[in-house]
């Protein structure tokens, strides 16, 4: 697999985190805006931003919403995952947590996890344990070193990323995923590797997909919002492609991924077959 030059990927990484202006906005083709309006009901309340890292362009339904930060609901638990790693609380992707009994209202969350299985079916109670084990001081320094979103986690140490003061947009998330992919983070190689595992929605001859889901409900900047989002990439035929995307039209994360994987494919970017190639993930 081709791989791009180091100091390339750097200079991308540094345009990438500092503004949103970042890459080549390239004009909507014909073909983006039509997937894209295909998959996205309401486009007006949505945004999907794609980047090509063989080509450092960028093509971006609805920049205004592309710009916005929100609260990052589950997808925090890609950071938070990464920070488990790190610091060894979690020591690797199939540490076991213990469920200590209290009742949750899905069934699957009465039961214990590891950090895979957590990550794959977003059980909350797992995340917030880790981020206990982890300890404030230390969970902002990294949110301040890994440079995610607004990078504040005044809120509360168990609730920062969910209705709290965390605030990470459309952007800012393709920023961070791409210094995952290049191991341009201040973390240890074995917790990049372990996040990038667990990551795995589909694995296929000559291409890897990932991603994750989140769902918010609740107030933004003084209105409430019923937001779902879904950001990762797809790497195929020696190039990356990340996406991150949002709807605020009451959808939940689930929901926005069945509309962003319409556009991927429509625009032959994920294979159309890559249900029979995803993974399967048991809890312990």
């Amino acid at each position: 697999m081709h791989h791009r030059p180091r100091t390339a990927v750097l200079a991308l990484l540094a345009l990438l985190s500092g503004c949103t202006s970042t890459t080549r906005t390239l004009p909507p083709s014909n073909e983006f805006q039509a997937a894209a309006a295909r998959a996205f009901t309401s486009p007006d309340r949505a945004c999907l931003v794609l980047v090509d890292d063989s080509t450092n362009d960028s093509r971006v339904l609805n920049p205004t919403q592309a710009d916005r930060r929100f609260p990052p609901a589950s997808t925090f638990k890609i950071p938070n995952s990464l920070i488990g790693l790190h610091t060894g609380v979690i020591p690797d992707p199939d540490h076991v947590l213990p469920w200590d009994g209290t009742p949750h209202q899905r069934e699957l969350n009465n039961r214990d996890h590891s950090l895979r299985s957590a990550f794959a079916y977003s059980v909350l109670w797992y995340y917030q344990e880790l981020a206990r084990r982890v300890g404030q001081p230390r969970m902002q320094h990294l949110l301040e070193s890994l440079h995610y979103g607004n990078a504040d986690s005044s809120s509360g140490l168990t609730t920062f990323w969910l209705r709290g003061s965390l605030r990470i947009s459309a952007h800012e998330q393709i920023a961070f995923l791409t210094r995952i992919h290049a191991g341009a983070l201040p973390v240890s190689a074995h917790a990049l590797q372990g996040l990038k595992d667990i990551m795995i929605l589909a694995q296929g001859p000559g291409w890897t997909y990932r991603g994750k889901t989140g769902t918010y409900s609740g107030p933004v900047d003084g209105v409430h919002s019923d937001l779902g989002w879904f950001v990762g990439w797809i790497e195929r035929d020696g190039r990356s492609l990340f996406f991150a995307a949002n709807d605020s039209t009451g959808l939940n994360g689930p929901q926005v991924r069945e509309q962003v994987e319409q556009a991927l494919i429509d625009l032959r970017e994920l294979p159309a077959d890559w249900e029979s190639h995803a993974r399967q993930v048991d809890p312990p």
